[in-house]
C-alpha cells in the first residue's frame, strides 16, 4: 500500500555525502536562480544555510558562513525563501512566521530539540514547508503543547520524525494542510491532534506507541479530531497506541480510508458525537478491546473494511449507522449482527452484505472539488476505470478545472461542468478525447461522477457531470468513474439553484456555481 501522495518535494533525504555538495539540489527543489541580495553584508540566492558547527562565526547565511541557529536563519529569510539546515542537534524553540521552506539535511540527523520547554517548532505563517527533521522533547507543562504546532493554513509537513513530545503534531484552527510521510511515536498524548481544523490531508504517516504512559491511557489516541470536519485520513498506520483513531465533538464528514489500524491497547476507531463520516477500506485488526466503537454518532458509513481479530469487533450506542460489505473474521453466509444499546436497551444493527472473503484494500485516488457552495469529496475508481480516472487526474493536476463553472444544472438529474468559464468562454482539454470506458459494477448512482460527451461514444474530453439522484438509464452509455463520499448536501444545493439561458445554453445557473479547484489525492 502506498504511503505517499502529492508533495513529493521531500520524499528523499538530501544527504549527499558533504555539506558543500547540496547547492545544486536546493536549486532543483526551489527552482530559483542566483541573484544579488539587497543587503550588502550577505550575497546568496534564495537559500539561507544553518549549521550548528559554525560556533565562532562569521555568520551571513552562505554555505561558507552559515548561521549557527535556525532562529537566525529564519530571521534573515523572506517569504518564499528556503532555509536549509545541516545535520546537527539544535536546542531551540523555533517560530516560523514567514512563508518559507524549512528543510533539514536528513530526517534522522537534523534534530530540533525543545529541551523539554514549550513547543519545538511553531508554524504561524501560511504556506510553509517543513521537511526532513527529527522534532523532539517539547515541554509537558500544558496539554496544548506540541512538537510541531500549527496555527495557520496551507502548510506541508512531510518526512519528519516526531518523538517524545506532549502532542506530536498539533493543528489548531488550521486548514488545508498536508501531513504526509512522517513517523510520529512515543508522544505523551495524541500523536496528532486536530482542533477546529478542516480540509487537512493526513496521509502515509506511521503513528505508533503514543499515549501509553498516561494513567487513563484509553482516552489517548494516535490521532484525535475535535470539532474538525472534512479532513482525509488516508493510508496511515496507527499501531500500538492507546486508541488508533478518535473523532469527537462534532467531527463530521471526514474520510477514513486505507488505514492499517492494529494492535492498539484499547481500541481501533472511536466515533463519539460525530456524524457523516466515511470509514471505508481500512484494516482494523488485533485491537485489545474493540475494533470500532460508535457512540451517539449517527449517519456514518462503515463499509468494506476488514474487521478482524479484535476482542470485540464493533459496538454502538445511541445511534444508527450504515454497515455494509465489511469482512468480519471469517466467511459469512448470513448478515452479520452488530450488538449495541439505544436508550440503555439492547439493540442490533446489521451488515446485510458482509464480505465472504477479506476485502481487497485498493487505494483508489480521491478528488476534492472545492466550489463556492462548499466541498465535495469523491472516490475515483481507478481500479475499474483507469483510462477515465487518469484523464481526470491529469486535468486536475494541471489546474484545468480551476475557476470553471457548472454550466448545466438540472434538479434531480445532474450538475455538469468542466468546460466553461463564468463569462461563457469555452475551455478545451489539451489531451483530446478518450475512449468510452464501461465497467459493470460502476453505475450512475446518486452522487456518481461521470464523463459528458457528444453523440460519439468516444468523444469525452474534460466535461463531467455529477448525478443528483440515481440515473440508471445512463448506465453502459456514459463513463461513470467515481462517487461522492462526503458533500452530498453540496450537490443538492448546487442542483437546486435557479437557472436561465445564457450564452445560448439552457439550464445555466443565474448565480454561478464555480469550481474553485480540484485536488486529487493518492494518485
Amino acid at each position: 500500500m502506498s504511503h505517499y501522495i502529492i508533495m513529493g518535494i521531500c520524499k528523499m533525504s538530501l544527504r549527499l555525502g558533504g555539506k558543500g555538495c547540496i547547492i545544486a539540489v536546493i536549486l532543483l527543489l526551489t527552482g530559483v536562480s542566483i541573484v544579488p541580495d539587497l543587503d550588502a553584508n550577505r550575497t546568496f540566492n534564495n537559500t539561507i544555510y544553518v549549521d550548528d558547527d559554525n560556533i565562532g562565526g562569521p555568520w551571513d547565511g552562505t554555505t561558507e558562513n552559515p548561521y549557527q541557529r535556525i532562529h537566525d536563519g529564519i530571521g534573515a529569510a523572506s517569504d518564499d525563501d528556503t532555509v536549509y539546515v545541516y545535520s546537527g542537534i539544535y536546542y531551540e524553540n523555533v517560530v516560523v512566521a514567514k512563508s518559507i521552506k524549512l528543510i533539514g539535511e536528513g530526517r534522522d540527523t537534523t534534530i530540533v530539540d525543545g529541551n523539554e520547554t514549550a513547543f519545538v517548532i511553531k508554524i504561524d505563517a501560511d504556506s510553509v514547508t517543513l521537511c526532513n527533521f527529527t522534532v523532539q522533547n517539547s515541554g509537558i507543562e500544558s496539554s496544548a503543547v506540541g512538537g510541531i504546532m500549527v496555527e495557520s493554513n496551507c502548510n506541508s509537513i512531510t518526512n519528519n520524525n516526531v518523538y517524545d513530545n506532549c502532542i506530536g503534531i498539533h493543528l489548531i484552527h488550521s486548514n488545508n494542510n498536508i501531513i504526509c510521510g512522517n513517523e510520529i511515536s512515543f508522544n505523551l498524548i495524541p500523536g496528532i491532534r486536530l482542533l477546529n481544523s478542516t480540509n487537512n490531508i493526513i496521509s502515509g504517516n506511521i503513528v505508533d506507541s503514543n499515549g501509553l504512559d498516561v494513567l487513563q491511557y484509553y482516552l489517548v489516541p494516535g490521532i484525535k479530531l475535535e470539532q474538525s470536519s472534512n479532513n482525509t485520513l488516508l493510508d496511515n498506520i496507527f499501531s500500538n497506541n492507546a486508541v488508533g483513531i478518535s473523532l469527537t465533538y462534532s467531527s463530521n464528514n471526514n474520510i477514513i480510508s486505507g488505514n492499517d489500524v492494529k494492535n492498539n491497547e484499547y481500541g481501533g476507531i472511536n466515533l463519539t458525537d460525530s456524524s457523516g463520516n466515511c470509514v471505508s477500506g481500512n484494516i482494523i485488526s488485533d485491537n485489545n478491546e474493540y475494533g470500532i466503537y460508535v457512540d451517539n454518532s449517527p449517519d456514518n458509513k462503515i463499509v468494506q473494511n476488514n474487521i478482524i481479530m479484535n476482542k470485540r469487533n464493533a459496538y454502538f450506542k445511541d445511534c444508527d449507522n450504515t454497515w455494509d460489505g465489511n469482512y468480519w473474521n471469517r466467511f459469512r453466509l448470513l448478515p452479520y449482527l452488530i450488538l449495541g444499546k439505544i436508550d440503555s436497551k439492547l439493540r442490533m444493527e446489521v451488515d446485510w452484505h458482509p464480505s465472504k472473503i477479506p476485502n481487497e484494500i485498493v487505494s483508489n485516488p480521491f478528488a476534492i472539488i472545492e466550489t463556492n457552495m462548499g466541498t465535495m469529496k469523491l472516490e475515483l475508481y481507478k481500479d475499474k476505470m483507469p483510462i477515465t480516472v487518469e484523464n481526470f487526474i491529469k486535468l486536475a493536476n494541471d489546474g484545468f478545472y480551476d475557476d470553471l463553472v457548472f454550466h448545466r444544472v438540472i434538479d434531480d438529474f445532474v450538475i455538469q461542468g468542466g468546460g466553461y468559464y463564468a463569462n461563457g468562454t469555452h475551455k478545451t482539454s489539451p489531451y483530446g478525447s478518450i475512449e468510452l470506458e464501461i465497467h459493470p459494477s460502476v453505475r450512475h448512482v446518486d452522487g456518481a461522477i461521470s464523463m459528458a460527451r457528444t453523440s460519439d461514444p468516444n468523444s469525452a474530453t474534460s466535461q463531467f457531470f455529477i448525478c443528483d439522484g440515481k440515473q440508471s438509464f445512463l448506465d453502459d452509455n456514459y463513463a461513470a468513474f467515481g462517487k461522492i463520499i462526503v458533500g452530498i448536501d453540496v450537490l443538492r444545493d448546487a442542483a437546486s439553484v435557479e437557472t436561465t439561458t445564457k450564452y445560448r445554453m439552457q439550464d445555466w445557473p443565474v448565480d454561478d456555481v464555480i469550481i474553485e479547484s480540484v485536488t486529487t489525492l493518492n494518485q
